[in-house]
């Protein structure tokens, strides 16, 4: 979403790197992502705190080349440790969006 589409009073999700336990706090727009009316507020923080995890783990495993990739993963094949856990579930998915072959 561009900056220019915020509006005062819009429910947003901050992607920051250090604690975000805030009421007030100054962010880019670019890290942010709207939050749905229909999603509780609570649901949003885990969802974001989970893909966070699962994204920076992901992210974590791989070389400088390979992250400027769009598909860093292409090709590959991940294995997951606690796939059925919620930060689980969430790196398959990324894997699998990233380019993974197979995710096990």
């Amino acid at each position: 979403m561009d900056e220019n589409e915020w509006k005062k009073g819009d429910r947003v999700a901050a992607l920051i790197r250090t604690g975000g336990n805030a009421r007030y706090a100054v962010i880019p727009s670019s890290s942010l992502v709207h939050v749905p009316k229909s999603i509780d507020a609570a649901e949003a923080v885990c969802m974001v705190s989970t893909y966070m995890t699962a994204y920076q783990a992901l992210k974590m495993t791989l070389d400088s080349e390979e992250k400027k990739g769009s598909k860093p993963f292409g090709g590959k094949k991940v294995l997951v440790v606690g796939g059925t856990g919620p930060v689980g579930q969430a790196l398959v998915q990324l894997a699998l969006k990233a380019g993974a072959e197979e995710v096990y």
